[in-house]
């Protein structure tokens, strides 16, 4: 699942991602190490019942739960499965906060062309 500009929440295959503006040069796909997989199906669950909800242009209010900022989306998600992954803070929730947080860990990264 993720929160997109042009159409809000959606579902899509990693092979479909496209940058979403020339400076991002790299995708990385990330897990929560440390989640149970009941804790990863109720994040699944949380996020697809989000699906068709607009883009959230505020991103720094990620508590919102009618629209979602990108990490805001994941965020929210492992929040209510009982993880919280944005290195600390509530108040805004960066892809880099996630990237960045002790829980996570990359396992799929490709360079992107601008």
């Amino acid at each position: 699942m993720e929160s997109y500009r042009e159409d809000g929440v959606r579902l899509h295959g990693i092979d479909k991602w496209k940058p979403s503006n020339k400076k991002m040069k790299t995708l990385v796909a990330l897990k929560v190490h440390k989640a149970t997989y009941q804790a990863k199906e109720i994040a699944r669950k949380f996020a697809g019942n989000q699906k068709g909800k607009p883009y959230n242009y505020l991103f720094h209010k990620p508590e919102r739960t009618d629209a979602y900022y990108c990490s805001s989306l994941i965020w929210r998600a492992y929040k209510e499965a009982g993880h919280g992954i944005n290195g600390g803070s509530d108040k805004i929730v960066t892809p880099y906060d996630i990237v960045k947080d002790k829980d996570t860990k990359a396992y799929y990264k490709k360079g992107m062309e601008a």
